[in-house]
Formats: C-alpha cells, sequence, structure tokens
C-alpha cells in the first residue's frame, strides 16, 4: 500500500479534493494530509499533491522532495467554473504550468469539438455583441500568484495606471475582484471603476479584454471577445493558438464529483514513487533541512571567495 501526502489548506473539509482523496484511498492508499505551513517528518512516500498553490513552506517542500526523488504534482482549483473543478499539474500554474512548453500539437479535433461544446454550456447566451463600447479591465487580487509571480504590475493600481495610459481617451470599465475590498482605487475621468454586475455581461459589451491572465480572460476568449494578457502567462505564449490552449485547459480540468480519476493521474501527474523505494525516504526531514542549509551555505562561501 502507498502513502499519498495531501499538503495545502484546501483539501479534507473542502468539497474541491474529497473525491479524489476518496478516490486515492480506494486504490489501496493510505492519504495523508498537512496544513500547508507545517512540514512532516520524514518523506516517507509514494507522492505529495501541494495543494492550492505554493506556499513558501510547500515552495520548501518540494525542493526537499526533488532533491530525494519524491514525485510531487500541484493540484490547483479551477478553471470553468473554479467552484466545480480543480486540476492537476506536473510542474506548477499559468506561467510555471506543464502547458507552457507544450505544443498543444497533440490537440485534435475530438478536442476543439469538446472545448466549443462546452463553451456553448458555460457562456449559455452571452456572446460578443460587437458593441464595442469600452476597454473591459478585470482587476486581480495582488496576492495572487499571477500577480506576485508573473505580473510587472504588481498592485492593482500600477495596473490600473497601465490600462488608462494604453488606452488613453478611450472608456475603460475596471471590474474589481469579488474578494477585494479595497476602496482606495483611483481612476481617470471617463472611465469607471465597478464592483457588482454580472460579469458575462460586462464581457460581452467590450471591444476588448484586457488583463492579467486571469480566468476572465479565458472566459471572453470563450464568449468570442478579443482578448489581450500582460505579463508571463498560457495566454501570451500561446497568442494566436487560443482554441487549442482553450480546448486543453478544459481537457486538463476534473469535476469535483467524478470518480475514477486514471486519465489525469495519467496525463497530468508526475508518477508515483515505487513502494520498494519508499525504504530511502525515511530519513527525518529536519536532517535533510540542516544538510541543504549546510550546501547553501557552502555554494554562498565558495561564490564570495570565487571558487565557483
Amino acid at each position: 500500500m502507498g502513502r499519498v501526502l495531501f499538503h495545502g489548506d484546501t483539501f479534507r473539509s473542502t468539497r474541491w479534493f474529497s473525491s479524489f482523496a476518496a478516490y486515492l484511498t480506494s486504490q489501496g492508499h493510505e492519504v495523508v494530509y498537512l496544513r500547508r505551513n507545517q512540514l512532516p517528518r520524514t518523506l516517507d512516500f509514494n507522492h505529495v499533491f501541494f495543494c492550492h498553490g505554493l506556499h513558501p513552506t510547500q515552495a520548501e517542500l518540494r525542493t526537499l522532495c526533488d532533491r530525494v526523488g519524491v514525485p510531487s504534482t500541484i493540484a490547483e482549483i479551477g478553471f470553468f467554473p473554479q467552484r466545480n473543478h480543480f486540476f492537476l499539474d506536473r510542474r506548477g500554474i499559468n506561467a510555471a504550468s506543464m502547458l507552457m512548453d507544450d505544443d498543444l500539437s497533440w490537440i485534435g479535433e475530438p478536442h476543439l469539438r469538446r472545448a466549443r461544446e462546452f463553451a456553448e454550456g458555460y457562456v449559455g447566451q452571452f456572446r460578443w455583441t460587437q458593441a464595442n463600447r469600452y476597454v473591459f479591465a478585470p482587476l486581480q487580487l495582488a496576492r495572487d500568484t499571477n500577480i506576485t509571480l508573473h505580473s510587472p504590475y504588481k498592485t492593482m493600481q500600477a495596473f490600473i495606471d497601465h490600462v488608462e495610459q494604453t488606452f488613453p481617451g478611450e472608456p475603460i470599465v475596471f471590474k474589481t475582484h469579488p474578494l477585494d475590498k479595497t476602496r482606495s482605487y483611483r481612476v481617470a475621468a471617463g472611465n469607471t471603476l465597478v464592483r457588482e454586475g454580472h460579469l458575462f455581461e460586462l464581457i460581452r459589451d467590450a471591444r476588448l479584454v484586457y488583463g492579467i491572465n486571469s480566468t476572465v480572460l479565458y472566459e471572453a476568449i470563450m464568449q468570442g471577445v478579443p482578448t489581450r494578457a500582460v505579463g508571463e502567462g498560457l495566454l501570451k505564449r500561446h497568442a494566436g493558438r487560443e482554441d487549442r490552449l482553450i480546448a486543453a485547459l478544459v481537457d486538463q480540468q476534473i469535476a469535483v464529483d467524478e470518480k475514477d480519476f486514471g486519465y489525469w493521474l495519467g496525463r497530468y501527474a508526475n508518477a508515483f514513487l515505487e513502494d520498494a523505494r519508499r525504504a530511502d525516504h525515511r530519513e527525518p526531514l529536519a536532517r535533510l533541512r540542516v544538510a541543504g542549509s549546510l550546501r547553501r551555505i557552502f555554494r554562498e562561501a565558495q561564490r564570495k571567495l570565487g571558487l565557483e
């Protein structure tokens, strides 16, 4: 029987990963849970799933896993809609995703057809009206990793200023993220900042949707609205192949109530460690961390002495 670690704050008590954990248990694995600010005593696991991003403690743990050869996979919330899906990725999220370096050549007509059918059901009656009334710029949370890691604009006010400079004299509608309570945003006269309203209604009357690699941009593409992303990410990397990217994202996402996860584990997760090798990973984690710190100190001393 294998051992699997779910590391993060969004697993057992929420709807996203409970069915996935039950599936792994049914396959004979012992599922262990740890919150994202905790570290296990050892790395005696066949696999580690990092749930909902990479907190600093998770990033450290992933580095240790890589060092000793314990496979890990990202398990993240999303996409369409986020409350009903999650996805697995061998590498990371958005600009760190395995899809960044994928040429998407495996996407065939069945994938594209499924994505079109999915989009029709997902956006419903909302389609681009071509009214071209404004540029629509959805805002995000400043703490989102798309902002902290992959955006040239680290605050939403900086992004607002950039958009207004990019489209001078053109009406712009900004919409805050539903969880953003900031009240100090400033927009130029003639532009609008909204906090409420149906997102799809705002999208469909836009000339352009302009944002930082958020799910809103994918939804705009599904409605047929011209869309442009700033910052490093999947949309920028696959510009001109948006239909294939959406098809890949639809293929990658998993319904929270799915019962058989075999396809996604095979295609989007790293392989599990064989049981026979687990004995190599029972060294106390504290010892591995000390050894890693000593190696970093030694390398830094070499660098300063010009010995590298």
